[in-house]
């Protein structure tokens, strides 16, 4: 564990999804993992602008890098559902931009 563990207070659920839906059918999900998360508003329009793909993200994850969080993968934190829409892995671990998963 890192030294900003401490900050990792919010248990996020990380999804895959394996029915991505259709008319007769409503979107699958399969749980992969469950990490402990420091979750902060993504107010930094620097990475918007720098990082075309992180574009619209409302949340900003950290946690210790474990090798399952990837592009694309959902977050579910506290019921709400998020689309990993980029991710950066850093020394301390993995820095992942969330947005809203909507249906």
């Amino acid at each position: 564990m890192n030294a900003f563990g401490i900050f990792c207070d919010t248990e996020v659920i990380i999804e895959r999804v394996l029915n991505a839906g259709n008319y007769s059918g409503d979107t699958e999900y399969d749980e992969v993992c469950r990490v402990n998360a420091d979750i902060q508003p993504n107010s930094g329009g620097g990475a918007q602008k720098e990082y075309g793909i992180f574009r619209d993200a409302q949340l900003v994850m950290y946690c210790e890098d474990n090798g399952h969080i990837k592009d694309g993968m959902r977050a579910v934190i506290s019921g709400r559902r998020y689309v990993v829409t980029g991710t950066e892995h850093r020394n301390l671990g993995i820095k992942a931009y969330l947005k809203e998963d909507v249906k």
